[in-house]
C-alpha cells in the first residue's frame, strides 16, 4: 500500500505499536483490563463440580454475592483468589437457601487449607454483611 499521505516506514497500525515491543501484523491488541481468571470458569461450572447445579436460585444468589464482593471491597487484599471467592459465595448462598453443601470438597477445590478457607469465609461474610445459620456437611471420604 503506497499512499502519499503516510510515510512508507510506518505500519498501518502505528498508533497501537509501542516502540519497546513491536507487534506482529496479525497479533490482536490486548484489552486494557483483562477479565478475572475465574471468568473462564463461571459460577455454574463451579456449582456443577460442587453438586449444586440443580439449584438455580443458589447459583443466581452466589453470582449476586460475587458481584457485591467485586463492588464493595478488594478481595485480593484479603488473599482470596477468584475461584475461592466464587466457592465461598456459593457456600453462603447454599446456607441461605438451606441446601446441603460439602465443605470438604469446597476446601479441596479452593486449593487452600481448611483453616485459611474458614478465615476467608468469615472475612467475606463479614465484608458482605450477611449472616446465615451455617450448616456444615462433611463427606465421609
Amino acid at each position: 500500500e503506497n499512499r502519499p499521505d503516510r510515510p512508507l516506514f510506518l505500519p498501518s497500525n502505528a498508533e497501537t505499536v509501542s516502540p519497546s515491543r513491536p507487534r506482529s501484523r496479525f497479533a490482536p491488541i490486548p484489552a486494557a483490563n483483562p477479565p478475572p481468571a475465574a471468568a473462564a470458569m463461571d459460577m455454574s461450572a463451579i456449582a456443577a463440580r460442587l453438586g449444586l447445579s440443580g439449584s438455580r436460585p443458589v447459583v443466581r444468589k452466589a453470582a449476586e454475592l460475587r458481584r457485591l464482593c467485586d463492588i464493595n471491597f478488594d478481595s485480593s487484599v484479603l488473599g482470596i483468589g477468584e475461584v475461592c471467592k466464587a466457592i465461598i459465595c456459593l457456600e453462603i448462598a447454599a446456607t441461605k437457601f438451606q441446601v446441603i453443601f460439602d465443605r470438604s470438597e469446597a476446601v479441596r477445590m479452593s486449593g487452600m487449607s481448611e483453616k485459611a478457607y474458614i478465615r476467608s469465609f468469615n472475612a467475606l461474610q463479614n465484608g458482605l454483611g450477611v449472616k446465615y445459620a451455617t450448616l456444615h456437611f462433611y463427606s465421609a471420604s
